[in-house]
């Protein structure tokens, strides 16, 4: 059961990847970017289904606080390009799987140590994303390009930092979480990506992104800035 789940977790992780370049490819970057992060309010969303109770009056405020900072830090105020309905739709697609990625990898019930939980994840991902793209390579003579012996550090950088550290470090997170505050917490992935893209390719970032940065990290800390006294009991690491 353990490995069943770990596959489908692999399999939604492979599906946002491939979600959201399909998308990349129709709609801007800004836009497919501000459909991604609606996983914010469908993590709540799928948190209120599964304990069929409601969302918190703070969780729901928190979701608008959290929109309204992605519109602007998204840089999509600058203009959303084409509105291609299949790229919006695949762009609503990688929020979608991405929130039942985090909902399987915070699941109690697998008993696996987060690191096994990551690597098999990883696995089962790299599997799927062969299968889906694997025949457009192989036809299109791209595998030679992607076996160049010049590819292969930027790969392994790209796969410690981009996805095994990721992995892992979410894997343990997502244990000790609710769902609805992991996703929320999540969506400090968009400011954290201006914040290095800026320091790193000294990327230019509009004014009004850095507006939206400092609302979302509020949207994060609203929904429990009033709340005392509510844990959920910690998993052991090993």
């Amino acid at each position: 059961d353990g490995i069943l789940r770990m596959f489908a977790c692999g399999l939604s992780l492979a599906l946002v990847s491939t979600c959201y370049i399909v998308s990349l490819n129709m709609i801007s970057a800004s836009l497919a970017v501000l459909l991604l992060f609606q996983f914010t309010w469908m993590g709540v969303i799928l948190e209120a289904v599964i304990k069929r109770r409601s969302p918190s009056r703070n969780a729901c405020i928190s979701i608008i606080i959290l929109i309204s900072g992605t519109v602007l830090a998204s840089g999509i105020l600058g203009g959303v390009g084409s509105m291609n309905p299949i790229g919006v739709i695949f762009g609503l697609g990688s929020a979608f799987f991405y929130t039942i990625n985090m909902y399987l990898l915070g699941d109690s019930k697998t008993e696996m140590h987060p690191f096994f939980k990551s690597l098999t994840t990883l696995l089962f991902a790299c599997v799927a994303v062969g299968f889906i793209f694997g025949p457009m390579l192989i036809g299109s003579g791209g595998v030679d390009e992607l076996l160049s012996p010049s590819l292969i550090p930027y790969a392994l950088m790209l796969g410690i930092i981009g996805c095994a550290l990721p992995v892992s470090l979410f894997s343990i997170g997502m244990q000790r979480l609710p769902l609805g505050f992991a996703t929320t917490l999540s969506s400090s992935e968009l400011p954290a990506s201006i914040i290095c893209a800026v320091l790193i390719i000294n990327e230019t970032v509009m004014w009004y992104q850095w507006i939206g940065i400092l609302i979302l990290l509020y949207g994060i800390s609203y929904r429990y800035m009033f709340v005392k006294g509510r844990k959920k009991p910690v998993i052991p690491f090993s």
